[in-house]
């Protein structure tokens, strides 16, 4: 049964963002557990392990402070392990 697994995604989101706003999209990353694995002064990548809800909701909120934007979001897909 689907109840029998915990279903877990990888996601590594680039986002460009303004250096004003750094700070803001680090807070909502850490809301999601989100980690920063690479920066560049106009860029952040965040790593994002999760459930696919998980994962549903953090993209909208990492780009929720603008001026900030997806710049190359990807995901490994779907990955199940037994309970």
């Amino acid at each position: 049964a689907d109840d029998d697994a915990i279903e877990r995604e990888l996601a590594l989101i680039k986002v460009r963002v303004e250096p004003a706003l750094r700070g803001q999209l680090l807070e909502v990353a850490g809301v999601f557990s989100a980690n920063v694995v690479d920066m560049s002064p106009a860029t952040l990548v965040l790593e994002a392990v999760a459930s696919p809800a998980k994962l549903d909701a953090l993209l909208p909120c990492s780009t929720a402070t603008a001026p900030a934007s997806w710049s190359e979001p990807a995901g490994s897909g779907w990955r199940a392990a037994p309970a």
